[in-house]
């Protein structure tokens, strides 16, 4: 659900003074991290729906949320011959509504990632990694914000990394990622993503880099079971991005991100075309506890809904600590989404913004308390009616909160 989405919001991305890191259990070499966590929230639009779509007193679905879980988190705080890592978290999600179409979305929501860095003082190391996620939350269809899914992700990176990679680095990786939808089976997925990135430091903090992937899309399904005339097909792809620039410290406090590159869609049917894509970063430092970012990308993606979209991103983060305990957030970000003209459609362009802010306090080491709010939205010229058939708005605009208190020994 994209109440979830929330969290990225309550980590504090600077991080807390080391008095108050969580302690750990010693197992050997490894440091164990055992948690408990409840989160309570509220949702404006549990839906996404569009409030003009609604019959004569009919209001859009709202619902509170109680989230209790657990969590283990391994490190290995003095790595030799391996360095591992491993986060496993795993929540149950009540809707707490007598109105049956919200509580039938209750359920289980599990993450678990783990990697292995070997060899990690040597110039060349390998690092195997696994991710598993399993997503619960209403499907919706309009938009694609939110579907439940499993996603299945093993991958490896071989890193070679001379003098620890102060001057030179190159890193060959692959990742699998199957997307397994519970409700929507007719969009399950496999992508294979192969990615080089070579990486040359002429400066002490500043580096040169080129970045090529190439991706492997296939669909389980050739056509989505959608009602008429959306008979929509799933293409598989094999899109090619590459891009080339300049990263690092450009000043003292100053830090940048200028990747410029080309693209090309490759997918099996349908229109394709060959793109400039790039990404500006740049992130200034107050203090060690301040940090102000501002951020732009111009890429593409695949969607479930036609081939892909094209998207201009904006985006803005100020993150900071203060009084010692606590640390707070503030951002947003706003995507321009073209899908184009898809098959018997007139196109669709999408406008999807969002501004979240979160609050947290430390208690003592490992127990903390975070407030966090998510305003989303979405401005699309997608409406009610297609060919004269009624498929729904992909309009939508919700508030969501969420308040967490977590202990991490």
């Amino acid at each position: 659900m994209v109440l979830a989405a929330i969290m990225w919001a309550l980590v504090p991305g600077v991080g807390m003074a080391q008095e108050f890191e969580p302690l750990g259990l010693r197992a050997g070499s490894v440091l164990l991290h055992p948690g408990a966590f409840v989160e309570s929230g509220y949702d404006s639009n549990l839906f996404y729906e569009d409030p003009s779509e609604l019959a004569p007193g009919e209001s859009l679905t709202t619902s509170f949320v109680l989230k209790p879980g657990l969590s283990l988190r391994a490190e290995t705080p003095a790595p030799t011959v391996a360095e591992w890592e491993a986060n496993v978290r795993g929540t149950w999600e009540q809707y707490l509504s007598g109105a049956e179409r919200v509580s039938n979305n209750s359920g289980i929501e599990v993450s678990a990632a783990t990697s292995l860095l070997l060899w990690p003082t040597q110039t060349f190391k390998m690092k195997p990694n696994f991710l598993y996620a399993l997503s619960n939350g209403p499907a919706d269809q309009a938009s694609n914000v939110s579907l439940d899914n499993h996603l299945v992700s093993p991958g490896i990176e071989a890193l070679i990394e001379p003098e620890d990679g102060k001057i030179f680095g190159q890193t060959f990786g692959y990742q699998l990622r199957l997307r397994i939808f519970d409700g929507i089976s007719d969009i399950d997925s496999q992508n294979h993503h192969l990615s080089s990135i070579t990486r040359w430091s002429f400066l002490p903090q500043t580096a040169v880099t080129l970045r090529i992937e190439q991706d492997i899309l296939t669909y389980s399904n050739a056509t989505r079971s959608l009602p008429a005339p959306l008979d929509l097909a799933n293409n598989g792809a094999t899109p090619f991005r590459a891009q080339a620039g300049l990263r690092g410290l450009l000043f003292n406090r100053l830090n940048v991100n200028l990747q410029a590159g080309y693209a090309y869609t490759f997918y099996d049917a349908g229109a394709n075309e060959h793109l400039f894509i790039a990404q500006g970063e740049l992130g200034y430092e107050w203090t060690e506890a301040t940090r102000l970012t501002f951020g732009y990308i111009k890429n593409f993606e695949d969607s479930t809904f036609g081939n892909y979209f094209k998207f201009h991103r904006l985006y803005l983060k100020f993150q900071t600590e203060f009084a010692n305990r606590f640390d707070a957030s503030l951002g947003g970000h706003i995507n321009f989404d073209d899908f184009g003209a898809i098959e018997d459609l007139s196109g669709r362009s999408d406008s999807v913004y969002d501004v979240d802010a979160a609050l947290g306090y430390t208690f003592v080491p490992g127990l903390t308390a975070r407030l966090a709010y998510l305003l989303r939205g979405n401005s699309s010229d997608f409406g009610s009616q297609v060919g004269g058939q009624p498929v729904g708005s992909a309009s939508y605009v919700k508030h969501q909160a969420l308040l967490n208190l977590a202990y991490e020994f």
